[in-house]
């Protein structure tokens, strides 16, 4: 009995050494790593939001922010209001993303009459795992509006948490004011 627990502990560190090697070695567009995911898994793009209706999920990796009284499902944190216009927080917003590492823009709503909202794919560091983040900008008047923002991981039960981290940084009214330049 012993003996095949050692094998198995060794397929499993073999297993991770050889995921973990995948991440690093990359071809111009994407790692091997995310394109072994894709086929196993599905598509990274876990589609759109309807943060009216969003019920959350059962497992703990994903993460909500939502003004109060916005979304159906319990948030994590109200994000507050901000001091410009829905379009400008928009703006400042993708600047905060897009300067971040691993991140892809997936959706951008500009159909008139229909919510702001977008979405991006950010990749874990070393496994390249993909995590799915959409953002819905809501107006409150021409020179203030706040946002809701759902991330959530395609791959485990858990994200140790990542996804609240991320959505708490990309929310932050510093950050978005300091992306006014």
């Amino acid at each position: 009995m012993l003996r095949y627990l050692r094998r198995a502990v060794l397929i499993g560190a073999l297993l991770l050494a050889a995921s973990a090697a995948l991440a690093i070695v990359e071809s111009k567009e994407e790692s091997l790593l995310a394109v072994l995911y894709e086929t196993v898994f599905g598509s990274p793009d876990l589609g759109p939001v309807e943060f009216e209706t969003l019920a959350r999920r059962q497992t703990p990796n994903d993460a909500l922010a939502c003004p109060a009284g916005f979304c159906a499902a319990r948030a994590d944190f109200d994000p507050g209001v901000y001091p410009f216009g829905d379009e400008e927080l928009r703006r400042r917003f993708a600047a905060v993303v897009l300067a971040e590492p691993r991140v892809v823009p997936l959706y951008r709503s500009d159909t008139p009459g229909r919510p702001v909202q977008d979405r991006y794919l950010q990749r874990t560091r070393w496994l390249s795992f993909p995590d799915t983040i959409d953002v819905r900008f809501i107006a409150i008047d021409d020179s203030r509006s706040t946002l809701a923002i759902y991330s959530r991981s395609q791959i485990g039960v858990g994200d140790l948490g990542v996804n609240l981290a991320r959505i708490r940084l990309w929310a932050d009214p510093a950050r978005l004011g300091a992306a006014g330049g």
